[in-house]
């Protein structure tokens, strides 16, 4: 006789998914103000 497992959950959790969401932004804001230089400074 074959027992049946019980399922593991593997939806992350609301607050896994925010922060995820949290560290791409920060890591977006860094990225983004990495370029940025003066119009006139070269």
């Amino acid at each position: 006789m074959h027992v049946q497992a019980t399922r593991k959950k593997t939806k992350p959790s609301r607050n896994a998914k925010q922060r995820r969401l949290q560290g791409k932004k920060k890591r977006g804001q860094l990225k983004q103000q990495r370029g940025k230089r003066g119009f006139d400074q070269e």
